[in-house]
């Protein structure tokens, strides 16, 4: 069996569908597959979040007139790949994968390459996190079946803590409308002057995790999602949630876990809020209520649901048996 390469976006930001490629190669590795992590940048490895795994550079894939790659290898791709697609165009016999983690983003690499599908970058297999991006995929990008690997929260990290009167939220998606909501709100309710809110932005995931135990509700600012891990992740963690969905919360939203409201409905979302704030101040039974419907939509995203899943994929994918561990091959480079 070959390896598994996924390959990295270049941005050390600390962005969700990052920390998810790499707990891919992390739960691989542990099923005895033998996977990587690719980055451009030699050297480098996330500090934002704690996941030690393999790693290779340009430097070990590069040698004279060619890559080191196997036809038995599998490299993996995220949607906006131009440039390591181009990289990796140099070696033709590796079987080539996307993972699409956003719909949105879906013909970002075609695009940039002029290219008609993915099929002309000689992809031949695709797998998605969430079935809103796999039906997309499968209708639009031309692969009859897309798996869904969904993904899955640090239960450890994302728990309810006791709670202070705080609105956590993530403004990277939706900055100035932020702006827009925060004034709205306060002009809707100006008793609710004395509510704190608390950015999480570029912060670790540990970092991001205590704020979320630590806050008794979650703005939640999603835009153009394919899933958006933030609002169930402070669904786990206890919070009461509003906000917008990005479309690809249609995933896991219903009106029982969330006061939701339509995208760029940003009068509507400050009035939301607004409510959210008086239930939990008042500890109206509707915000309990409320929150462990929350807790258990949160409840179904676990390693071992996703485990199962991404197995499943590569063990079909690969047209493996069961893997050797790593300890018993020798090694690749």
């Amino acid at each position: 069996m070959g390896r598994i390469i996924y390959v990295s976006p270049r941005t050390k930001a600390p962005v969700g569908g990052i920390r998810t490629m790499y707990r891919h190669v992390a739960r691989l590795r542990h099923h005895g597959f033998d996977a990587y992590l690719y980055h451009v940048d030699q050297g480098y490895r996330p500090d934002w979040f704690q996941e030690d795994v393999a790693m290779l550079y340009t430097a070990d894939l590069r040698a004279p007139n060619r890559l080191r790659l196997e036809p038995d290898d599998h490299v993996v791709f995220y949607e906006s790949a131009s440039n390591s697609i181009r990289f990796f165009s140099q070696y033709k016999g590796a079987t080539r994968h996307l993972f699409c983690q956003n719909h949105f983003l879906m013909f970002d690499a075609l695009h940039d390459l002029g290219a008609a599908n993915w099929q002309a970058l000689d992809v031949e297999r695709c797998f998605a996190s969430a079935g809103i991006i796999a039906r997309a995929a499968e209708t639009c990008l031309g692969f009859p079946t897309v798996p869904v690997v969904p993904y899955a929260i640090d239960h450890v990290c994302f728990r309810p803590e006791p709670k202070s009167l705080r609105i956590a939220f993530m403004p990277r998606k939706r900055p100035d409308d932020l702006e827009f909501i925060r004034r709205c709100f306060s002009g809707a309710f100006p008793d609710l002057a004395h509510v704190a809110w608390t950015e999480i932005h570029n912060q670790s995931e540990e970092r991001a995790a205590e704020i979320l135990r630590e806050s008794a509700l979650f703005l939640s600012l999603g835009r153009r999602e394919g899933f958006g891990l933030p609002p169930v992740e402070a669904m786990a963690s206890g919070c009461l949630v509003a906000g917008f969905l990005g479309i690809g919360g249609r995933e896991f939203a219903t009106d029982a876990n969330g006061l939701w409201c339509e995208d760029d409905d940003l009068v509507g979302a400050a009035l939301k809020f607004g409510q959210a704030v008086r239930w939990v101040e008042s500890q109206d039974s509707a915000a309990s209520t409320m929150i462990d419907a929350g807790r258990r939509t949160a409840s179904r995203y676990t390693i071992e649901t996703m485990d199962a899943a991404l197995i499943k994929y590569w063990r079909e994918a690969t047209l493996s048996v069961q893997p050797q561990p790593l300890s018993a091959r020798a090694p690749r480079l």
